[in-house]
């Protein structure tokens, strides 16, 4: 998995859905360049990378657009990244 498959992958789960209201596709690239580097440097399973996900977006965006409440969205967003990365 490049850059790009995860960048697809990222947009696709749209984790605080500004790509479905209009935001370009560019939006999310500081997030999925953290969490890039965070599976290069780290083995992790789907708990550790979701908690990963959540504090990248919590720290780039907002604690209060980012919450519990997104915690499926990562969980599942999680989930295709690994798949992705450990083929």
């Amino acid at each position: 998995m490049n850059y790009n498959d995860l960048r697809e992958i990222v947009n696709k789960h749209d984790p605080v859905f500004f790509i479905k209201v209009g935001a370009p596709e560019d939006e999310y690239d500081l997030e999925t360049g953290r969490i890039f580097v965070a599976l290069q440097n780290k083995n992790m399973d789907e708990d550790e990378l979701t908690e990963v996900i959540k504090k990248i977006f919590i720290e780039a965006i907002d604690e209060g657009v980012v919450n519990e409440y997104n915690i499926e969205i990562y969980k599942n967003l999680a989930h295709e990244i690994l798949t992705e990365w450990n083929r």
